[in-house]
């Protein structure tokens, strides 16, 4: 019998596709080859794509994008109006058809050693692309700058559009011709928790005593605790963590860490019993881990005197 013909069929993307957040890119404020355009006219009987190919004074050519591929020519005008929100009138802009022969603009934001950061206004202007610095004439490796180059205007992606062939502009090139460099703000940085590096030290009974008084010290085998002076370090006992010291250092040893430990004993209550890792050798040490990351938070504790 033959096949029933339900097989299911994985849809492939289709290249050239922006991600949404690369997609809403401002209408254009000059007609130039390889723009993609849609008609937003309602009456139109079959509205297809259509793809600038010529700019003539005041006017353009453009294909349709359909099996006839014919020319027709259009208004530029048309084509550049926009309502008060940048949004296009008439047509939609689509971007452009993928090439790496355009000549256009770009403007220095950032540099960090060798790599600059550009903004490409006819590609994005709020997405950063990274390039390296010295690809960029001398003059013009500095935040603010403006370079002529080459890219392709039509990539998916930063990287893909293989900005390329930096020089000084000509003279007379007027960055008010562009959309304005609009940089995303930058993210805040997160302010680090309090409890950041507290760890907790899995010990048996026997060797609480040597651990909660005095100058203490706990040695560890496994892999070494990431802490520092003056972060806690709760010591658990059968399951349940019954107080804490802060840390006073540490001091690598051949085949483990020993934890030095100072101040006044604290004794504390958690509701989560932290669980004992099941690695046993890590980074070339040996031996079981008997230390962990707290689960909870130091304003959860319970005071346990």
């Amino acid at each position: 019998m033959g096949a029933s013909g339900s097989a299911w069929i994985k849809h492939k993307k289709q290249p050239h596709l922006r991600a949404a957040a690369l997609s809403d890119v401002p209408h254009p404020r000059m007609v130039r080859t390889g723009q993609r355009y849609f008609p937003l006219d309602g009456r139109a009987r079959n509205p297809v794509t259509l793809r600038v190919v010529r700019v003539a004074a005041g006017a353009c050519d453009a294909r349709r994008e359909d099996a006839a591929m014919r020319i027709v020519r259009i208004e530029a005008a048309r084509l550049l109006a926009a309502d008060e929100h940048g949004a296009g009138l008439h047509y939609r802009f689509l971007g452009h058809a993928a090439r790496v022969s355009y000549r256009t603009h770009a403007c220095v934001v950032e540099l960090d050693g060798g790599w600059a950061r550009l903004i490409c206004p006819e590609w994005h202007p709020g997405v950063p692309i990274t390039v390296a610095a010295g690809g960029l004439p001398p003059a013009l490796r500095h935040v603010g700058a403006w370079v002529a180059c080459k890219a392709n205007l039509g990539a998916a992606a930063p990287a893909a559009t293989g900005l390329h062939g930096f020089m000084t502009p000509v003279k007379g090139f007027d960055p008010a011709e562009l959309h304005a460099v609009a940089l995303p703000e930058p993210a805040r940085p997160r302010a680090p928790r309090a409890d950041a590096g507290d760890i907790v030290l899995f010990l048996p009974a026997a060797d609480v005593e040597q651990a909660s008084v005095g100058a203490g010290s706990v040695y560890l085998t496994g892999h070494p605790p990431a802490t520092e002076a003056g972060r806690r370090a709760y010591v658990c006992v059968d399951g349940e963590v019954i107080g804490w010291r802060a840390v006073a250092g540490t001091r690598p040893l051949p085949n483990g860490t020993r934890i030095l430990l100072a101040g006044p004993w604290h004794p504390v209550r958690v509701r989560t019993a932290p669980a004992l890792p099941s690695a046993t050798v890590d980074g070339g040490r040996f031996g079981h881990q008997f230390w962990t990351r707290p689960t909870w938070r130091r304003e959860d504790e319970l005071d346990a005197a």
